[in-house]
């Protein structure tokens, strides 16, 4: 199992609605992206964990 899954595993109850929805391009354009002027170094934390922004 990916480094990644194992970390949303913890967070999702797979037989239970989600409670809330993030659209993937607040994700990929802000909490993935290195380049973010306030949120860079939280991007490189996530993508030490497996996180892909493509």
């Amino acid at each position: 199992m990916h480094r990644a899954d194992r970390a949303l595993g913890a967070l999702i109850d797979r037989d239970r609605e989600p409670l809330f929805e993030v659209p993937e391009d607040k994700i990929v354009h802000y909490l993935l992206n290195v380049n973010h002027p306030k949120d860079g170094p939280k991007a490189r934390y996530f993508l030490t964990f497996g996180f892909d922004p493509s």
